[in-house]
């Protein structure tokens, strides 16, 4: 079971553990308000009488990569991200972000994290793409050993799922923007 979590100042840090923090990007640092919104009515709009077809999941899929790309986002909670990696680095520890994003979209990842008042120099960015889950990219490719504290965020259930399963030790908590 993970916590659901509206702030990163809601993540429990131990005294005495140094934390490693997994953290996602989209959904959970960057923010798309208006996305869900305008794009379902866009991709609804074009769908006869109403109905949804069986292409609709794909068209909605490209429309809300292609509102990514063209609209800045906003960050989902600036002061608490702040907060948290002052936190986590006065502790010794470490945030890395885990994107399923492909490599792909690195210059345009590193853009809106500049937009939103992050510098991702400052951090490791893993992308997983949509070939590997982020439980199995954790696993294959990421070092958790000499780390007493391994925190995971997402806003999706299904990422948190996955790490749960391959890793029980990860403590993960849901984002959800307000």
């Amino acid at each position: 079971m993970s916590k659901i979590i509206s702030s990163f100042k809601e993540v429990k840090l131990t005294n005495g553990l140094k934390p490693f923090i997994l953290c996602d990007i989209d959904g959970t640092i960057l923010h798309f308000p208006d996305c869900d919104r305008d794009c379902k009515e866009s991709v609804k709009d074009l769908c006869p009488l109403g109905r949804i077809d069986p292409t609709y999941n794909f068209e909605l899929k490209n429309l809300k990569m292609m509102y990514m790309h063209v609209r800045p986002p906003t960050h989902t909670d600036y002061d608490g991200f702040v907060s948290l990696i002052r936190n986590v680095r006065e502790m010794d520890g470490k945030l890395m972000f885990l994107t399923s994003r492909s490599c792909r979209t690195e210059d345009l990842t590193k853009k809106q994290l500049k937009q939103i008042g992050i510098n991702p120099e400052d951090f490791e960015i893993h992308y997983t793409g949509p070939r590997i889950t982020k439980g199995e990219y954790i696993k294959r490719y990421i070092d958790l050993s000499g780390w007493e504290h391994v925190i995971f965020i997402d806003d999706y259930d299904s990422f948190i799922k996955n790490v749960k399963v391959l890793h029980p030790q990860i403590v993960c908590y849901k984002f959800e923007a307000k």
